[in-house]
């Protein structure tokens, strides 16, 4: 049909009010819906994803300062053994730390050349770790070298022996002789365990 002209309809402006209308409701449908159903998924994800996270955090501080802990515990055990072993290897019994101590005092006096007198001891009141102080005033007579060989037997004994002090006393002049007071200290342990 040559010449003829092509009619294009126009659309009713009713339908295309009531199809627009239509549109228009359909989209703020979605207003509601959203925020009734979709939004609340989507905070309570937000919420539990978050909470995990939380979780997963509190319990990496835990295993964190559990392994701290352990590590802890692991080296108090080590002390606690490396100090057992000390306090039987180097330090005086209880049962017997006073008399032994005497004897090796006594030894290491003749040892060495110098003239002991009766020694004064004083234990500490305050029990720590399983010893107590006990303090000993030993006087001692004679010459500057016999000292210093008591004082090497001491520092190279194997018992724990601390050298507090030494109180010169009276020297006699030409004789070379020293008397003095020498002030000792050590542990006394709580016995073997």
């Amino acid at each position: 049909m040559p010449g003829s002209a092509v009619r294009i309809r126009r659309p009713n402006p009713g339908k295309q009010r009531l199809v627009l209308l239509t549109l228009l409701g359909l989209c703020l449908l979605n207003l509601p819906v959203y925020f009734l159903l979709v939004r609340p998924v989507i905070l309570a994800d937000q919420i539990v994803t978050a909470r995990a996270q939380e979780v997963d955090w509190q319990l990496r501080q835990r295993r964190t300062v559990r392994d701290k802990l352990q590590r802890i515990e692991t080296r108090m055990r080590e002390s606690q053994s490396r100090f057992q072993e000390f306090k039987q290897r180097n330090l005086f019994s209880r049962e017997s730390g006073n008399s032994e101590l005497l004897r090796e005092l006594e030894t290491a006096c003749r040892n060495a050349g110098l003239v002991k007198t009766r020694g004064v001891f004083q234990y500490d009141r305050d029990t720590r770790f399983g010893t107590r102080k006990l303090s000993v005033v030993l006087p001692i007579e004679g010459s500057y070298g016999n000292i210093r060989r008591l004082l090497n037997a001491l520092e190279n004994h194997s018992k724990f022996i601390i050298v507090d002090s030494l109180n010169l006393e009276d020297t006699r002049e030409g004789s070379g002789s020293i008397r003095m007071d020498l002030q000792l200290s050590t542990l006394i342990g709580a016995g073997h365990e």
